[in-house]
């Protein structure tokens, strides 16, 4: 940090020095993390899948839909054109 940032409450510093020691306390310092790295660089790979009733593929497609466009948007050229 430069200056006295980290001395002072008028910056938002303290709050992320308290939030990252309180993480580290409880989620066991960066073991978890040195874990994740080593199987990752191991090349170890996990099945990512999450089962679904079917009626979640109509709440989906109500819950998010497609934003309108602005008239006042325009794509940008391509670099090949």
């Amino acid at each position: 940090m430069h200056g006295g940032i980290g001395y002072t409450w008028e910056h938002d510093a303290h709050l992320h020095l308290r939030r990252a020691l309180v993480s580290a306390a409880l989620l066991g310092g960066d073991a978890p993390a040195a874990d994740v790295f080593d199987r990752t660089a191991a090349d170890a790979t996990r099945e990512n899948s999450l089962d679904l009733p079917p009626e979640a593929e109509e709440l989906r497609t109500q819950s998010a839909p497609t934003p309108p466009r602005s008239p006042h948007w325009t794509r940008r050229p391509s670099a090949t054109s």
